[in-house]
């Protein structure tokens, strides 16, 4: 990956301004969550969206905000000249070349849009925080993580998809992390037990997993899937990560579009799919873990994860874990969660970036290294 550099500090033009002046049709690639975000974002700028499509081979009657979907073909034989954004995720690969290859023929672009949260990342955002941005940058590590910062912010101010294709940077988390000698590691958000069985496949010392998962279907394949593990410690928890003991309310999507909190409410109504919300425990990882050494703690709570770090402040501080943080569900974590760590930490920890290659930009993870 070339090196880039971040964006100026008093950049003015962003992709939501370049939408709110366009006068071409404007098409959406994909349905779901992401796109009841970006129908309702759209007409807070006054723009509508002409068509909805999906990939030829999707296409089977299906409607959507109250349009036919069609195919791929359709849209290219009635539109001319017009604005693709694409509104799904995906990280296979036979996708990401269908979707990079329209956009060599035709002005596509991904916009970033919040997991959780209502703030979006705009050019007048990135102003406001740009000496958090130039903070965190000079924070990273190594080039590489440097190089995929800025071009992570470069994409998110210009929905580009070809700062989202060179925004990668991975193949060495393990050893960075300490795969090869860790023998107590929290998975928090352990889903379904993908990360928790990555985790027992290649450390070999490992013997105790706490494993966190608020989503009650979730929690029931964590637990099964925790059930056939043999001469290892696992430990399933439905649990969601917090700076507090108690409950909340988790409206719960089996996906990524679950979410923890006040945030509960807003979504009754809003999105074209179910929620199912329900009270949950939760609780801090420092009362979790009990003053027991933990080598690696893994967090991935769709949004919470400031909650969780705040929640596990005594446990970082007091065993040095190696940390690895999704910093991509809202549109802050980039300098938010970095820097909440640097204050607890500094020097003591050296920080990467790491991510593999999806769309939008999901999957970056903060890796966080004890300096031994």
């Amino acid at each position: 990956m070339n090196n880039v550099a971040l964006p100026p500090p008093d950049i003015r033009e962003d992709l939501w301004e370049m939408l709110r002046t366009a006068e071409r049709p404007i098409l959406l690639y994909g349905m779901g969550n992401g796109a009841d975000k970006l129908i309702s974002r759209l007409a807070t700028m006054g723009k509508t969206v002409a068509d909805v499509f999906a990939s030829d081979g999707f296409v089977r009657g299906q409607s959507f905000h109250g349009k036919r979907v069609l195919s791929f073909s359709e849209v290219m034989e009635k539109y001319d000249d017009p604005i693709i954004l694409v509104v799904f995720g995906s990280s296979l690969p036979q996708v990401l070349d269908t979707v990079f290859g329209v956009a060599e023929k035709h002005e596509l672009y991904i916009p970033d849009m919040p997991i959780a949260g209502d703030e979006y990342f705009t050019a007048a955002f990135y102003r406001e925080n740009y000496e958090k941005f130039e903070h965190t940058y000079e924070l990273l590590a190594d080039s590489a993580s440097k190089t995929l910062y800025a071009s992570l912010l470069w994409y998110k101010l210009t929905g580009s998809p070809g700062y989202i294709r060179e925004a990668v940077a991975t193949g060495d988390e393990r050893a960075l992390l300490g795969y090869d000698t860790m023998k107590c590691a929290m998975d928090v958000g352990a889903y379904r037990g993908d990360t928790l069985s990555e985790m027992l496949s290649y450390a070999p010392c490992l013997q105790t997993v706490f494993a966190l998962e608020p989503d009650a279907k979730n929690f029931k394949k964590l637990l099964a899937y925790a059930e056939t593990v043999k001469d290892r410690e696992v430990f399933p928890l439905c649990v969601a990560a917090w700076h507090s003991s108690g409950e909340l309310f988790f409206a719960a999507s089996g996906n990524r579009n679950a979410t923890l909190g006040s945030e509960t409410a807003k979504l009754a109504g809003t999105a074209s799919f179910e929620y199912c919300a329900s009270l949950v425990k939760t609780d801090k990882i420092d009362n979790i873990i009990q003053g027991r050494s933990v080598d690696y703690i893994k967090y991935d709570t769709e949004g919470a994860e400031m909650a969780a770090l705040e929640g596990s402040r005594a446990t970082i501080e007091n065993e040095h874990p190696a940390l690895r943080i999704s910093v991509y569900h809202r549109s802050c974590d980039l300098f938010a969660l970095p820097l909440w760590l640097y204050e607890q930490v500094g020097s003591d920890y050296a920080y990467y970036l790491r991510r593999r290659l999806s769309i939008p930009a999901w999957d970056i993870d903060l890796i966080a290294v004890p300096r031994k």
